[in-house]
């Protein structure tokens, strides 16, 4: 399946954009403590990832998880959150540099932005699941910030298996060779449909030559009587243009001035001296 070249940057668009939507909705569910809350006496506990607040009537207290009150399953779940948020990275800049770099760099980057999210999608499910295993009996007192953090992870497996496709119909624009071994890329400034694309007729240059073009048929009448020099004299041709040229319609061509400017055939050549010699053998 090959694709335009507009079509390329279209989905380079999309990949940046939902790459980075999610980026940011995973990086605000990172930090925020409103994953799960537990009620005790007189207070309440917001856990996230890696901070806790303290919740009272009169105040609320926050800071980091201790290790020490956490079980391994959850420092598990800290770590593939963490991996999860570095290939999230990784997807998103990438996805990015995909606009900013020429062929073939971008579709390298459109490739490793699908890996990326592709990892991402593993990290981001083992956290999950994890984290879910640890506040198990706590499911029905998730927040918000849970959900945001699953909802972005959904996004990277589109944006891994559209950036893998899109790096695949990826192709080199089309280029022309111009005479100094450059590649430039043509485009016509008017559409040949346009009225105002016309061809313009070509005028050839002049010569410093003589030339001479015959605009109309040519009628002589000679009379074999007639010597040369009266031949010369009876025939007028005022129908030649010449250019540049020493003749016009006010000088009178003789056909000896005419005949050594046209090609002749050999055959032609015999016949025109054979006539000549009947001429004046009279």
């Amino acid at each position: 399946m090959a694709l335009s070249f507009k079509q390329q940057i279209i989905c380079r668009w999309i990949c940046m954009a939902l790459s980075g939507l999610g980026f940011v909705c995973y990086c605000v569910a990172f930090i925020i403590p409103y994953w799960v809350y537990i009620r005790t006496d007189g207070h309440v506990l917001r856990y996230g990832v890696f901070s806790v607040c303290i919740v009272t009537a009169r105040s609320m207290a926050c800071g980091t998880v201790a290790p020490e009150t956490v079980n391994g399953v959850f420092v598990a779940a800290q770590a593939f959150a963490t991996l999860a948020l570095l290939t999230y990275f990784v997807a998103a800049v990438s996805c990015a540099l995909t606009l900013c770099w020429p062929y073939p760099w971008s579709r390298y980057f459109l490739f490793v932005c699908g890996g990326s999210a592709l990892i991402t999608t593993l990290f981001g499910g083992t956290m999950t699941v994890l984290y879910i295993m640890y506040h198990v009996e706590m499911l029905s007192s998730l927040q918000f910030g849970f959900y945001m953090a699953t909802g972005s992870l959904f996004v990277t497996p589109i944006v891994g298996v559209f950036a893998i496709l899109a790096g695949k119909a990826t192709t080199r624009p089309k280029e022309d060779n111009s005479d100094d071994g450059s590649f430039l890329t043509l485009r016509p400034l008017f559409s040949p449909r346009s009225s105002r694309w016309k061809r313009q007729p070509s005028t050839p240059p002049p010569t410093s030559s003589t030339s001479l073009a015959v605009t109309s048929p040519v009628r002589v009448s000679v009379d074999e009587s007639m010597t040369s020099h009266e031949r010369d004299r009876r025939i007028t041709v005022s129908t030649i243009t010449v250019s540049p040229g020493r003749f016009s319609a006010e000088n009178p061509v003789t056909p000896s001035q005419i005949l050594p400017m046209f090609k002749q055939t050999p055959q032609n050549r015999r016949n025109e001296n054979a006539r000549a010699h009947r001429l004046t053998s009279f």
